[in-house]
């Protein structure tokens, strides 16, 4: 796998627990290349309910935590180019945490790849939510039941693809 360091980041943002950043950033390359998103360039937060909860207030309206913010750089449809920055997704550990108690994201994915027996840890919620995240800054919704649908079944699926690969022992390539 071809990959230049400066394409993605991940900024940890004021938070003491030990995450694992390193397979993150593998699996984050990795949604690029099954994108086909060789140079893109997007930045990738992980913060807090308080912070989160903040952005989501300022740039939504919504005065209350989330799981995932995605803030695209451009909108509307067309080519993506070389470098092309495609915006920043904030994700919410602690939210993260309370998805993986709840089961609530492994219960959806697991039904819809047919895989009861799918495991779920902090480190698969972050992974969902940061495909969930980047779906969006490419332009995907789900305010629709249509485009929800859609955008379901494609996390679903790369969700998959780069779960296989790594369960394969394959390097994290999707």
């Amino acid at each position: 796998m071809n990959v230049e360091p400066e394409r993605a980041q991940v900024l940890l943002c004021e938070l003491e627990s030990p995450l694992p950043l390193e397979t993150l950033e593998q699996r984050l390359y990795a949604l690029f290349d099954r994108l086909e998103l060789a140079n893109a360039e997007v930045c990738l937060s992980l913060v807090d309910d308080a912070q989160i909860r903040e952005l989501n207030r300022d740039y939504r309206g919504v005065d209350e935590a989330t799981d995932v913010l995605a803030f695209a750089m451009r909108e509307g449809e067309g080519p993506f180019f070389a470098h092309d920055p495609l915006g920043d997704v904030v994700i919410s550990v602690e939210c993260a945490q309370r998805m993986v108690e709840s089961q609530d994201h492994r219960q959806r994915v697991a039904e819809e790849l047919q895989r009861p027996e799918l495991q779920w840890t902090l480190l698969e919620e972050l992974t969902f939510l940061m495909i969930h995240g980047i779906l969006h800054l490419l332009g995907m919704d789900h305010a629709e039941p249509q485009e929800e649908q859609q955008m379901r079944a494609r996390e679903a699926a790369l969700f998959l693809a780069m779960h296989e690969s790594e369960r394969n022992g394959e390097p994290t390539t999707v």
